[in-house]
């Protein structure tokens, strides 16, 4: 069989039984327990049936490692987690009336097994509080609670929220505004801090969700919303950046003519790099195709559009100057 033929093959059959999975998916009620028993190498499928508009917390009680993943009804994965209380996980999203989400319970190791309950809890949130651009605000986490926030882009480009203060190790979600989830960060703010970057579109709200790490870390804390413009890389040019610790560089790219364009990235450390398209949807990703560890991509792209490129290093060490270059093929 052709390799690219096996991969289909594979792909087809990973989307038909995990929407298999979700139809045979046993229900957990919000508010109930479920006992079950974990065999090696076994995955189990939950449904779970938001109660309105709030924080959706799945989480495991036993003495085996677990690990809980949450999809939407399309089995598309939207968060993952291994760090709830002990060998426990713990899984937060927040949730919509009329939205179920389909949980996948698993070992953390291939030889899990033994038995564990997995429990569902909500707890209803208010109206978010209004943090305009080039603005903060000032907050207190209160135990096992979370904060709620709403940004309107005032026009495209680069939004940058982060929380600050040495209170509490934030935890940070961002959701586009039908409160689909997009994004989770941890740490890649100032120490225990948390900052995510992400592409906007005018007029558009988004939502961002601040928690606590741990449950009972309580504190206060700070979060700023700034919004930047991407610099303007062209057609057979190139630009100098540099890269710091956990941060990640934008640039644009406006195609001038239909067909191939190629953007790649030429320095001494390891660099990642993101492709997305004017609808800000990810189109393409890549590592290593460039020289040595750099990463190169190339798209088919349309005259006139505009495209968004994301360079970031390959771990939080990876840091230091690169050039990045867009040509046509």
């Amino acid at each position: 069989m052709n390799k690219n033929v096996f991969f289909i093959v594979l792909l087809v059959i990973f989307a038909v039984s995990g929407s298999i999975y979700g139809q045979n998916a046993q229900e957990l009620r919000v508010g109930s327990f479920l006992s079950g028993y974990l065999n090696p190498g076994q995955e189990v499928w939950y449904r779970v049936p938001a109660a309105g508009f709030g924080l959706l917390v799945v989480e495991t009680t036993g003495e085996i490692d677990t690990y809980l993943e949450i999809y939407n009804t399309q089995t598309n994965l939207l968060l993952e987690n291994d760090d709830g209380e002990d060998l426990n996980a713990r899984i937060m999203i927040l949730a919509t009336a009329n939205k179920t989400y389909l949980i996948k319970l698993r070992g953390y190791d291939i030889d899990v097994t033994g038995p564990y309950r997995i429990y569902a809890s909500f707890s209803a949130m208010t109206n978010s509080a209004v943090l305009r651009v080039d603005s903060s605000l000032s907050g207190y986490m209160e135990s096992n609670r979370s904060c709620l926030y709403s940004v309107k882009a005032e026009r495209n480009g680069i939004l940058t929220i982060k929380t600050s203060g040495d209170d509490v190790d934030t935890v940070m979600q961002v959701y586009d505004g039908n409160y689909n989830f997009l994004s989770e960060n941890d740490d890649d703010g100032e120490d225990i801090n948390s900052k995510i970057d992400i592409l906007v579109k005018a007029g558009e709200n988004y939502y961002f969700l601040v928690r606590g790490f741990r449950e009972e870390d309580t504190g206060h804390f700070n979060i700023f919303a700034s919004l930047s413009t991407p610099p303007a890389l062209r057609v057979d040019s190139n630009l100098v950046g540099y890269l710091e610790s956990n941060e990640k560089n934008w640039y644009s790219v406006q195609a001038v003519k239909n067909g191939h364009l190629i953007v790649e990235i030429s320095s001494d450390f390891d660099t990642l790099m993101e492709a997305y398209d004017d609808n800000f949807t990810l189109i393409a990703e890549d590592d290593d195709s460039g020289d040595e560890l750099n990463a190169l991509i190339e798209i088919n792209a349309k005259a006139g559009m505009t495209y968004y490129f994301l360079v970031t290093g390959y771990s939080s060490e990876d840091t230091g100057s690169f050039r990045i270059m867009a040509r046509n093929k």
